[in-house]
């Protein structure tokens, strides 16, 4: 198996690269396909926080005002 090789690009050849428009899941927050990670201290409301967003993302509906993508 051959192993990858190292390929160092121009810094004006990365610009010039037209770059995918992300598909959101929650618009503007959550991309399709990625990880999201929700920290903070406990008992603050991020189980409650992610069950509301959930809910809205399997009902399509729009959640803290920005829409969501129906998913399962």
């Amino acid at each position: 198996m051959d192993s990858p090789t190292f390929a160092p690009r121009l810094l004006g050849d990365l610009l010039d690269e037209v770059s995918e428009t992300p598909q959101w899941l929650w618009d503007r927050i959550l991309p399709v396909g990625c990880l999201g990670l929700l920290a903070a201290y406990m008992k603050v409301g991020k189980s409650t926080f992610t069950y509301g967003l959930a809910v809205a993302v399997a009902k399509g509906l729009p959640f803290l005002n920005f829409p969501t993508k129906q998913g399962a």
